[in-house]
């Protein structure tokens, strides 16, 4: 019985061992996954974009250059990628626009 006491109470601390480990390399891998702001030069080309289009319905009233709105990732129908804060997505599903004649600079 002394020996099944002890095998027990290593399995146990084996166990414990296992455990504490796996949560700090999972606390550690949370830690390094940093969500960034959209980029300014993205930020900035999808502003162009919507001065190319009418919106006549406001559909893009979440895009714009104040304060409140300078995050680009949190604009309706843009998607970012949390690590590197780079535009990957653009959804306009479901929206009416009317693209404007291109300008001559």
């Amino acid at each position: 019985m002394n020996e099944k006491f002890l095998q027990l109470t290593f399995l146990f601390i084996l166990v414990s061992l296992c455990i504490k480990t796996a949560s700090v390399i999972s606390s550690e891998l949370v830690a390094d996954v940093k969500v960034k702001n959209c980029l300014e030069r993205e930020r900035h080309a999808l502003l162009a974009f919507k001065d190319g289009l009418i919106d006549e319905y406001g559909r893009l009233s979440s895009w714009g250059s104040e304060d409140d709105k300078e995050d680009c990732c949190k604009w309706k129908g843009i998607h970012c990628n949390n690590r590197t804060g780079h535009v990957i997505g653009l959804n306009l599903r479901g929206t009416s626009f009317v693209a404007m004649p291109l300008r001559d600079t």
